[in-house]
This record gives structure tokens, sequence and C-alpha cells, in this order.
């Protein structure tokens, strides 16, 4: 084929931009690298009187560390105080991915060791508490001892607090002290709890802490700033009454861990266990029962224990395995390299499968799975053995004992999301000035109590970044919404007249119930500026079961913008036009949404109205997508059956509350929704993805959304035409001029767009984007024709 002029040009072009894009992709890798070193911090670097927590990783990137005197400072972090004075110990941090080298130093100020005490020399004791069930109680209190007398106290600081929480609940409970095996170093841990603040003994007890709060201090006086730490996986939660020694066989702190078996696999982990077994009833036997709970509310065990042991010791993994009798079970199921797991492994042991989830970029062609088997047992292929997985191959591995066998099959997915790190659900995704936004319910709080939200934005869909402060706090006269405190819950966002408006829900501090507020920006970033109270109280003539999930629409159609909310019943209204009220008699109630719960969200395509909603409860992994279509916002609606739900064979659960977007300039359409957290997730616990939408070009009805684990692939917003068979017209105020173009390649700002042309297989159609980088060429539309 034969090209000439332009087209000539941008295939020149084409190439230069390739290499260019190489280069970039290098330059990015090296400048994340170096942000991630200028953010790594050693806690006590200037200050070094025990051990240093040197992180292996930082920002998901390796991290290698080396010591200019490892008599001092072991390359691992360990630390051997000198008696003769002070030293001065240079750390070399060093990331290495990917053929980038970035490396930083640091300075390890280790104090001179202090002379050693015999108990005996100690002139009393310290007694930390809290007081009670209230705010005011939930604080850290101190006292001493008269003399050595450990029965006779007196209060210090004149009764009052000493520490008081700003991270997690803000309660504290349960405090722990213990001087350093160094001598000259305390430390106070202490339970994230407040149950003073309004928290339920019901919801403590399902959902828990999973932080611990931690202080040091020299003098038992003056206090570190405090350390708000995740110690437990979010399945666990009760992270409650923490306790700690030093093992010196290890050189660290450590907890105490309970460990429940069930058929030999390992199903529950605590990691802060503070209760010697030997201590219950004080060790008296009809204080503990097998098959009854000491809660009197915990039903009875029906039918009989066949076998029943104590061991005075704790028994590995292994160990467990060979005395449960299941013989054919898999346990610390891993990869030989564990870097390569982005979560924990799905093992089903009745299922007798296992699903590695692997991060993006992994070899599926070379992982070796480790497992533990029982004495005895065979296996084929062994543990450690490379297998492959790719394209989507299964590995099935036989497990033999004395005549008996059994299959396990073991596959591996790729996992590119939660598309936002962290636990955050309900979100609304929205596009502006080719940039995509996030908003979303802040989770992982008990009761769904957390109270604020944050922003996350991105230039392509892969990398998020959110605010570094919270857009609104809903925390009374400490917030920045007067009217509410907590349940800061499902954000629904639109623009209009240059001006951005959320709607969100919120516990009203007057009224005590869920009420829907608004607040307003210039900016989708912020700030936000709250109204001074709600604009749905729930208290009107037509009502919700709660006033909450809000989600703003714009009928392109007929101009109007609705506020769509509710909680088992549906409702609707006109917004007025200052966006912060509804337009009076307008509210209606939406009919024809089968099994309806909450979680409204309306989209227009090709002159349909396409509603979703979610069903069931939030904390059931059965929590699924309702779709309804009508030719008005205002209906009639037609029932168009679940159009999103879980994939359990994935670990996929609680798929729901959704929000839509077509990204401008295409008709290609993503939808963002809340799943459980992977691994171990619930209703309290959920993540954020992204996956495509796609429409049957004959009945125009969204087709079925199958959720994955890859989420979607990189996808910047261009101001480019998308003319085809969906399309009769390019898309409007996007300055693009040509007309007929699909496919196409975006390096740098440059678009082509290669079509054939009607009737001439061999001729093409170029359209290069008008909206180009500055000092490019734009605005132009070019046709090149060539014979192969």
């Amino acid at each position: 084929m034969r090209f000439s002029g332009l087209w000539a040009a941008a295939l020149a072009t084409l190439v230069h931009a390739t290499a260019d894009q190489s280069l970039d992709a290098r330059s990015a890798l090296k400048a994340r690298a170096a942000a991630a070193l200028d953010s790594v911090t050693v806690t006590n670097i200037n200050d070094v009187r025990g051990n240093l927590h040197l992180p292996e990783t930082w920002d998901g990137l390796p991290v290698r560390w080396t010591s200019s005197d490892p008599s001092v400072v072991g390359h691992d972090g360990l630390v051997k105080r000198r008696e003769d004075g002070h030293r001065d110990v240079t750390l070399r941090a060093t990331i290495e991915h990917e053929g980038v080298s970035v490396e930083r130093e640091f300075t390890a100020r280790v104090r001179q060791a202090v002379e050693k005490r015999e108990a005996a020399s100690y002139e009393g004791y310290a007694f930390s508490y809290f007081t009670g069930n209230s705010v005011a109680g939930e604080k850290i209190y101190f006292a001493a001892s008269v003399g050595n007398d450990a029965l006779n106290w007196r209060e210090l600081n004149g009764g009052k607090p000493a520490l008081a929480s700003t991270m997690g609940t803000k309660g504290l409970r349960d405090p722990f002290l213990i001087r350093s095996p160094e001598g000259d170093t305390f430390y106070l841990i202490a339970t994230d709890l407040s149950i003073g603040s309004g928290t339920s003994w019901g919801d403590a007890v399902r959902f828990g802490s999973l932080y611990l709060e931690v202080w040091e201090s020299h003098d038992l006086v003056k206090w570190s700033a405090q350390r708000h730490i995740k110690v437990s996986p979010p399945s666990a939660g009760n992270t409650w009454a923490p306790e700690a020694y030093y093992d010196p066989s290890l050189g660290a702190y450590v907890g105490r861990t309970a460990v429940l078996y069930l058929d030999g696999a390992e199903v529950g982990r605590n990691t802060q266990v503070n209760l010697d077994p030997a201590h219950v009833g004080g060790g008296a036997t009809n204080d503990n029962y097998i098959g009854k709970s000491t809660y009197t509310s915990d039903r009875l065990l029906k039918g009989q224990v066949r076998k029943f042991a104590v061991y005075n010791r704790a028994l590995s993994a292994a160990e467990v395995l060979g005395k449960s009798g299941n013989l054919l079970q898999l346990t610390g199921v891993s990869l030989s390299d564990p870097s390569a797991i982005k979560a924990s492994p799905l093992v089903s042991g009745s299922g007798r499968s296992v699903l590695f989830y692997v991060k993006p970029g992994t070899n599926l062609a070379a992982l070796a799975p480790t497992f533990t088997t029982p004495q005895g047992l065979t296996v084929s292929p062994p543990s450690g053995t490379t297998v492959d997985f790719s394209n989507g191959q299964a590995v099935t591995y036989t497990l033999a004992n004395n005549g008996t066998s059994a299959s396990w099959v073991m596959t591996a997915h790729e996992m590119a999301s939660p598309v936002l790190p962290g636990l955050y659900a309900d979100p609304n995704i929205f596009i502006d000035n080719a940039t995509y936004y996030i908003y979303a319910t802040t989770d992982g709080f008990p009761g769904w109590g957390g109270k604020d939200f944050y922003v996350w934005s991105s230039p392509d869909m892969k990398q998020w970044t959110r605010t570094e402060k919270p857009i609104l706090t809903l925390d009374g006269a400490n917030g920045n919404v007067p009217w509410a405190v907590g349940n800061a819950w499902a954000p629904g966002f639109i623009k209009r007249n240059g001006k951005f408006y959320i709607y969100h829900s919120g516990h009203h501090i007057r009224l005590n119930t869920k009420t829907i507020g608004v607040a307003v920006a210039s900016h989708p970033l912020g700030p936000f500026t709250a109204q001074p109270d709600a604009m749905i109280f729930n208290n009107e003539t037509l009502r919700s079961n709660q006033a909450i999930d809000p989600a703003a629409f714009h009928d392109p159609v007929g101009g109007k913008y609705y506020l769509y909310w509710g909680n088992g019943r549906p409702l609707y209204a006109e917004l007025a036009d200052d966006m912060v009220s509804l337009v009076p008699g307008t509210t209606k109630q939406i009919s024809g949404l089968v099994d309806f719960r909450e979680g409204l969200f309306l989209v227009y395509r090709r002159g349909l109205y396409h509603l979703t909603y979610s069903i069931d409860d939030t904390g059931s992994e059965d929590y699924r997508v309702g779709y309804a279509t009508a030719t008005s916002p205002d209906g009639p609606w037609t029932y168009r059956g679940v159009v999103l739900a879980k994939r359990p064979e994935l670990g996929i659960l609680g798929t729901g509350h959704n929000s839509m977007a077509q990204i401008p300039g295409t008709d290609d359409w993503v939808i963002a929704y809340h799943r459980f957290g992977i691994p171990g997730g619930n209703g309290n616990n959920r993540e954020t993805t992204i996956d495509r939408v796609e429409f049957d070009e004959t009945t125009g009805l969204m087709k079925t959304i199958v959720p994955t684990l890859e989420s979607v692939p990189a996808q910047r917003v261009t101001s480019v035409c998308h003319c085809n068979a969906m399309h009769n017209h390019g898309n409007q105020g996007h300055g693009c001029t040509c007309t007929a173009a699909i496919g196409g390649i975006r390096l740098s700002g440059l678009v082509l767009r290669i079509v054939p042309l009607s009737g001439a297989v061999s001729a093409v159609s170029v359209c290069i984007e008008s909206r180009l980088p500055k000092g490019t060429i734009g605005g132009l539309s070019h046709h090149a024709y060539g014979g192969a």
C-alpha cells in the first residue's frame, strides 16, 4: 500500500511516538520509585533504642536495605546498642523494579545502651486503666502503687486521663504496659473500641475492631504520637484486650495466637488472645463445656462428640490435619513466590479446589503452588512443582493414602481489582474534563459508622489518587456538615452550570434518623460547602423506610434534573434550579421494580432510560443489581431482571450498589460497584471495582454484566468522535471534525482513526483529534488513499 501527504507523516509520528512512549513509561516508573522512597518512613530512626522496622515493600514496590555497620543495625533492622557511646549508622534503601533502580539513605541515631537493673531495685508499680463505657471513661488513666505495695494505689494526673485517641473509633479500652528489653522504653497498647460513642455491643461483637493503638515513652510521663496499627484481617475483628511479651529468640514482641480448624483445615485465627484456657473458671472443669458455650444465648450441640483430646502444647497445622482424620485435605496453601499473590487464595475444602489471586503481569505459565499434607500422603504433582495456569488452564492434583485418593483442582487468575485500595463502597463514578472521579462510602466501620467522604481521581481508570483529606466530614461541630454525625453513606454526584453537587446520606443529629443533604463546590475535588441542614428529612408526606442512597440525573431530552433515592420504597423528585432543594409536589414513588431494596441509579442511551437498583441486604452475599427500562424518566418501568450478580467460583460476592458512566466521545460504558472484600470480606468490609457494560444492538437493552477480577483496561478520555452503526452523527462538543471513524490508536495526544471507506476496501480514512497538546497539529481531518 502506498501512502502520501499527512498520512505518511502520521505513520512517521506513530513510530517516533512509540519510542517516546517507552521512554515516558521508564521515566514514569523511575519517578514513581523515587516518590515512593521519598515517602518511606522509619519509626524512631532519630532516637533508636530498639529494633527498627525496615519496610520490605512501599507503594507496591520492593525495598532492599543495607547497613553501613551491621554490627549495630543489621540489614533486617535488628539493633545491638553499644555500651561505649552513641552510633550513627547509614541505612541505604534501594528500589529495583523492571530495570529501574533508585536509592535513598537514612541516618539511624542509635543510643548508647543503658545499664540493666535488677527487678528488686525498682521502687513501685505503674498501672494503666480505663474507667467505663462512656466517652470520658474510654481514655487511658494512670495510677502508681504506694511503694512496692501492689494492693494500694494513688491516681496520677489528678485523676484525669493522660491519653486520648484521635484515630479509629476514638475509644480506648484494655490498656497494657510493657517495658522494652533494653530497659529505657515503655510501650502502651490498647483496644480501639468505643461503646460510649453509641456503638452497640452487638455491632462490637459482630464486627469488632481490627486495630491496636500504640504509644511509647521513656519516662511514663511524655508519650509519643499515637500509632493506629491494623493487626487483624477484615474477616477477624474483636481485636480486644491486647497483651504482648518480648521473645528474645525472635528479637520481637509477640501476641498470643489461637487457630480454629474445621476438618483439619484452618478456618479462623486470632493473633491477640490473652486468656490461657487453664485460667477460665480458675481451671475448674464445670466452668468449661464441650458442646456448650458459656454464653447462655448460644445453642447446645445436638449430637455426640466422637473424640476429645487436650494437649499441653500447640500442635502444628500438619499435626492437626493428621489427627482430624481428613487425610485428603490441603492446608497452608501458597506459592513458592508469595510476592506474586494479590490476595490470599480461595481454598474450598469441601469442593477440593484452590483459586490463586495473583498480581497483574504474573507469569501464569510458571507458578509453583505449595501446601501441607498429612504424613504418609502422596501428592502428584508434589508441593513446589512449577505448573502452567495460563489461558485459564486448571491443574489437577491427585492425593492418595492407603488406597484412598481424591483430586484437587487449582486455577490462577490475574487480579487487577479492586480499583481503589482499601475498603470503599457505594461508588459513584463521574467524568469531567477528561478525568474520572469516584465518590464512595468509606467502609470498614461497625454499623457502617464511617463519617468521612473522600474523592478519588484518575486519568485512565487504572491509577487512582485519593484526596489527602476528606472532602466532607459528618461529625457535628468537629466536621464540616453541621447537621450530621456519622453514617456517611452512598454519595451521588452531578454537575450543573459549572457547579458540582454531592448528595449524601447522614445521621441527623436533631432528628436521630437518616436524612439526605447536599454540598456544593466549584471543582470536583472541592472544597465543598455543605448546606446548613438536610434537604430530605424523611418526615415528608411520601417517605421511604430510610432517606438514603441519593442519585442525581439530568434528562438530556426534557432538560430537567432529578434526584432518586430510597430504601424499601423507591422515590424520585425534580431538583429545583438551586439544586439544593426539591420542586414542591414532584415527589413520586416508582413502581415496577421487583425486589427493590436501595441504590437507584439512572442513565439515558438512545431513547431508553436504564434504571438499576440493589436487591437484598448489603450484608448478604446475594446482594445484586436489578434492572428496568422506560421511555421517560417518569416511567412506566419494565422490569428486565437481574443484570449483575455474584460469581462465587471466583470469590466475588455481594455485588451491588452501582453507578454507570459513558466515556465521552465513545459508546463505551462502565459500571462501578462494590463487592465483599477479597478475601474474607462482608457487608461492612466492601471494595470498589469497575467492569464493562454492553448493550444489545437490536433491543438496546443492557446485556448481563459478568463481574471480573481483572476490572477494565486503562482508557483515557479523548475528544475523538465515535461514528458507527450506533451513531448517526459524531458526538457534539468534543472538538472532532471527522464523522466516520472507529477503532484507532492514541499516542501522546495523537489519535489515528482508520476505517474502510464505503465501497473501497483498500482505502482508509484518517482523523486526527483536534484537541491536542500545545505545539502539535490539531483540528484537521484528512483522507489518504492508496492501493495495495
